[in-house]
């Protein structure tokens, strides 16, 4: 009984040193640049991917894609190939993906532009609600 009541009081010393408040972990939230919804809705902390499929043709295959954000609250994180797989898990031939990812930094809606640098680009236009966590 006593090394139970010893374990019990280590818990309660153990639990009041441990953090209340546990910030909650953000997600990722996925959009197409060709397709978008029309608002992109994520919370602070969020990550967000929005990604530009191309086929795999002389130029069409962007070198890296142009990101422009108006507005605040939301942040370039970086532009990267990911890969392009079927269903089954095996990559897919002839076609290929390029995403840009931003991170929801303070409530807002934001205007964001995505321009692939092909031989004749073109612009796409998302709108990005941002709400709080």
């Amino acid at each position: 009984m006593r090394y139970v009541m010893s374990f019990v009081a280590g818990l309660f010393l153990l639990g009041s040193a441990l953090p209340a408040d546990k910030p909650e972990p953000g997600a990722l939230v996925e959009a197409s640049v060709k397709e978008p919804p029309k608002v992109v809705e994520a919370r602070v902390g969020d990550l967000l991917q929005l990604t530009y499929g191309f086929g795999v043709i002389p130029g069409q295959m962007p070198a890296t894609l142009k990101v422009e954000v108006s507005g605040g609250g939301v942040s370039k994180v970086a532009v990267v190939s990911v890969p392009n797989l079927a269903p089954n898990g095996k990559p897919l031939i002839g076609a290929g993906k390029m995403a840009a990812f931003l991170k929801a930094d303070k409530p807002g809606t934001v205007t964001v532009k995505v321009t692939p640098e092909v031989e004749n680009p073109k612009t796409y236009e998302l709108t990005v609600k941002v709400g709080e966590r």
